[in-house]
């Protein structure tokens, strides 16, 4: 997702961890419902195009994948993980 220098530096600084190359598989629910982990395939870039364009195709790792466990905290109307 797009997003300006400031909003980066602004995330990472209220702990959002960037992953990249990754791409969510699966969500994982406790017993009421809730995300309590994700889980991403991990990705690799693929060989450059022929056409000569330094644009890299992306293509899945098998069987890796990595699980994010979630901690969900919830104040008045305002919802946020850890």
């Amino acid at each position: 997702m797009p997003a300006e220098l400031h909003e980066i530096e602004a995330a990472e600084l209220e702990g959002v961890k960037f992953k990249f190359l990754t791409n969510p598989k699966s969500n994982l629910a406790d017993e009421e419902g809730r995300v309590k982990a994700i889980e991403l395939e991990i990705m690799a870039l693929g060989e450059p195009d022929s056409s000569g364009v330094v644009v890299r195709s992306q293509r899945v790792k098998p069987k890796l994948w990595s699980l994010i466990p979630l901690s969900l905290h919830y104040h008045r109307n305002r919802m946020w993980s850890s």
